[in-house]
């Protein structure tokens, strides 16, 4: 009995931390930079999301990475989709691909990032909201 719930659970962890590709889509936030994004997880000693490069409307304070702490971030891949909060995502690395490009000016510069994701899950917020009934038992 014991193996037929641990395999199950095995199976799926072993589903849920393989290297995927997919489309990033950042909930309400329609006009955000991440919406529309290829991008890839990858798991290794930490979770990395690695999404393309994108043009930037803003190169000095990164107001275009940033997330409100409620918007949930979706990454749909072919075999499941992730989900994780605007909270858990770390950015570790900036770059500008196409900065010593001499026919790129500042409309045109792309940006690319990779961050760490500090809670990952294979369920939207949604489904953890469902009602629930908790009960309580005594032993007189």
């Amino acid at each position: 009995m014991i193996h037929k719930y641990i395999g199950a659970n095995l199976k799926l962890l072993k589903k849920f931390r393989t290297n995927n590709a997919g489309t990033l889509t950042t909930g309400n936030s329609k006009s955000h930079s991440f919406n529309g994004l290829q991008a890839t997880i990858e798991f290794e000693k930490n979770i990395k999301l690695k999404p393309d490069s994108f043009l930037s409307k803003d190169l000095n304070n990164h107001k275009d990475i940033k997330f409100r702490k409620s918007v949930e971030i979706k990454l749909s891949c072919a075999s499941m989709d992730y989900y994780v909060s605007g909270s858990d995502i770390l950015p570790t690395n900036i770059n500008f691909p196409n900065f010593n490009d001499p026919e790129v000016d500042a409309n045109s510069l792309k940006k690319q990032i990779e961050a760490n994701l500090h809670n990952l899950s294979n369920q939207s917020k949604k489904h953890y909201r469902k009602k629930k009934v908790l009960s309580f038992f005594t032993a007189c």
